[in-house]
């Protein structure tokens, strides 16, 4: 394959990226709809060799069940934490891992913690599990943390740090909150990556979103910052835009796709300046940074800032630019 790569897939309100490293393909979260298989399709990638679930909430793990599902692609193993709720999200996404394990040996790993960190480890690439702790995951997000918190699935979200020859790169951070954060990430690791996939698509955090944010961006001390986000007004809040800028004015923000906040009315002609993979945006015109693909040992890749910000100021009222 070509340079080793990490593509953040534009999957609407949700998350899943990719990363490729030589003959490894690792998969973080699949979104919802079928973003991911257009995208492993494009590439002709038929072999996940990793599958890692930050938590079971639909917009992260109905990609993966459907990636399960498929006949033509081979899944070696998925860490996912036990959710207890057992609604039907989770029911199908067990009797989608008990077929692909039936079918091609997929083995069903029902962890992910930061002990875990040591087997994530894929030629140049590694995969650093930075939260939750596995005292937590014993609790479940039905119990308490040994500070008397009560947990939930997005408190005990896994967050992972991808780094390429020992250099951190990317920070995927699920929808860990407040508490997360503050009695985790901090406490036990050092979470700095130039890349920040932003928590919970940039809305509530369960504490001051303005204050959330600021924290977290001196803690990962990003220069470039993107919310998964969908057609919604809710995300990314302006409170959390303004906690970003706060910690860093310079910082660059994007948003995969056009918040409904930043543009009222989608553009009547296609964006020219996305790249030419997989995004849910696309058919109807929605993206705004789209699916973004950085090369590991070639330094940052596309959409290039300065294409990416001439589109964005076509919309006077983008968060992102005041």
């Amino acid at each position: 394959m070509a340079s080793p790569d990490v593509t953040i897939l534009d999957v609407g309100h949700g998350n899943c990226a990719v990363i490729r490293d030589h003959d490894h393909v690792v998969v973080v979260d699949g979104g919802t709809g079928t973003t991911l298989l257009q995208f492993l399709a494009s590439e002709g990638i038929s072999v996940v060799d990793v599958v890692l679930v930050s938590h079971a909430d639909r917009d992260h793990i109905v990609g993966v069940t459907t990636l399960l599902s498929q006949q033509d692609i081979t899944v070696g193993s998925v860490y996912v934490n036990p959710d207890p709720r057992d609604g039907d999200v989770w029911l199908e996404f067990r009797q989608a891992l008990a077929d692909a394990r039936r079918r091609n040996g997929t083995i069903p790993i029902p962890h992910l913690n930061i002990n875990d960190s040591a087997e994530l480890v894929f030629d140049d690439v590694q995969l650093e599990v930075i939260h939750p702790d596995p005292i937590s995951v014993l609790a479940t997000p039905q119990g308490r943390d040994t500070d008397g918190h009560q947990l939930t699935a997005n408190r005990i979200s896994a967050v992972l740090r991808l780094l390429f020859q020992g250099e951190p790169q990317v920070l995927f951070t699920g929808d860990v909150d407040q508490v997360g954060l503050t009695q985790s990430i901090a406490r036990f690791r050092s979470a700095v990556a130039p890349v920040l996939v932003f928590p919970h698509h940039g809305g509530g955090s369960g504490a001051n979103g303005r204050s959330f944010a600021r924290q977290l961006c001196e803690l990962v001390q990003p220069t470039r910052v993107v919310f998964s986000i969908g057609r919604s007004p809710a995300n990314p809040q302006p409170a959390i835009v303004e906690g970003v800028r706060e910690a860093s004015p310079d910082i660059y923000i994007g948003c995969t796709q056009l918040s409904s906040r930043c543009a009222a009315i989608l553009p009547m002609t296609a964006a020219t300046h996305l790249l030419a993979l997989a995004a849910a945006g696309r058919a109807r015109n929605s993206c705004c940074l789209g699916t973004v693909q950085i090369s590991l040992n070639a330094g940052p890749s596309g959409p290039s800032k300065e294409s990416h910000d001439a589109f964005v100021d076509l919309f006077a009222d983008a968060l992102c630019r005041t």
